[in-house]
């Protein structure tokens, strides 16, 4: 217990420290209840993110904003909390927002694919990773998808993605060098998390449980994309919660409703399921996973204490509140009323009262 003291207390305090400069659920309900895209502005301009809002409201307006600044805000505050983690989680907490690295390569391929420029890819680019603001503005100079593949050489990104490159030039289908990235981002996580005093256990499974998100996720793509089940071994990710036979059972689904009934003792998709079945996209199916795992995540995580997981739960909170925050705004952006934003919203803890329209 000492040891645990020793490496941990410190660090603790600092991050509990923090959480006062999260939104409350009160300020958040009440952004949700906000009228319009400059109203929110004048509302988050009494917050954190107020600063950011300042320095980038010179160029930008509206939505891009707000993603603008929560981005910013949310890579400052990881650097702090990567500042004040002990060198022994220290290497968990840099696998863990590895995440944004996939995430802004993700953005730059799909930008290059689709002949967008830096500037309107910037607001979604999150730089809590490795890479840089200057890292992502040389691949975005090189002419195509090839040519970002190739400016990565000398990264662990560049033998991820040439492999794909072919598969790329024939089809023009991402999938395959997405489905890389986080496959060896996931498991790579799992071996970054070391148990040394139990409450690391928290956190394994929090990992655990995003994995078989992305498996489930990667299933229902890959039947509404009408790509075929023998290509799925190659992406699933393992070492999720769910059993590998049942896993298996799930990968040789057919249709999207065999999933759905298929994952219920996991996940309980059925009210994307009706959304999927009104307008034909999977969009739903990725909210709502992200929602299930982050709420779960974050009620499982708070039973931390002197421990990683008190650092992870912070991080995973500030995540929330940006992705509610991110939601809320496109909400806006496209006239959804409040009452139906709700079902949006991301959980902050087991007794939270927001989020919890969506039935489980």
């Amino acid at each position: 217990m000492t040891n645990r003291v020793f490496t941990y207390a410190y660090s603790n305090a600092r991050i509990r420290a923090m959480k006062p400069e999260l939104l409350t659920e009160e300020q958040m309900l009440n952004l949700i209840h906000v009228k319009s895209i400059p109203e929110m502005i004048a509302f988050l301009d009494n917050t954190p993110y107020k600063p950011y809002i300042a320095e980038l409201s010179v160029e930008y307006s509206g939505v891009d904003l707000i993603e603008l600044a929560l981005s910013r805000e949310f890579a400052a505050t990881a650097r702090k909390v990567r500042a004040l983690t002990p060198r022994v989680a220290r290497k968990t907490v840099n696998a863990i927002l590895g995440k944004w690295d996939v995430w802004n390569l993700r953005t730059v391929l799909q930008a290059k694919r689709t002949g967008k420029e830096f500037k309107e890819i910037e607001p979604y680019l999150v730089f809590a990773g490795i890479l840089t603001k200057e890292d992502i503005k040389a691949l975005m100079d090189a002419k195509d998808v090839e040519g970002v593949v190739l400016a990565l050489v000398g990264t662990k990104f560049h033998s991820l993605l040439t492999p794909h490159l072919d598969s790329y030039k024939k089809s023009g289908d991402l999938i395959p060098m997405v489905n890389a990235l986080y496959k060896a981002y996931y498991e790579n996580l799992s071996k970054c998390v070391d148990v040394r005093f139990g409450d690391e256990v928290f956190v394994k499974r929090q990992v655990r449980s995003e994995i078989d998100a992305k498996n489930v996720m990667t299933v229902l793509r890959f039947i509404h994309e009408g790509i075929s089940e023998t290509e799925l071994p190659k992406v699933l990710i393992e070492g999720g919660n769910i059993p590998e036979k049942d896993m298996g059972d799930i990968a040789r689904s057919k249709t999207i409703e065999d999933v759905v009934n298929k994952v219920r003792k996991y996940f309980d998709l059925t009210p994307a399921m009706d959304e999927y079945q009104h307008t034909g996209s999977i969009v739903p199916f990725e909210d709502m996973l992200e929602r299930l795992v982050m709420e779960e995540g974050l009620a499982r995580l708070s039973l931390g204490s002197l421990s990683m997981s008190v650092i992870v739960h912070y991080l995973y909170l500030k995540e929330a509140e940006v992705s509610n925050i991110r939601r809320i705004a496109k909400t806006k952006e496209y006239g959804i009323p409040p009452e139906e934003t709700e079902r949006y919203i991301i959980g902050m803890g087991k007794h939270s009262i927001l989020g919890k329209k969506i039935e489980r």
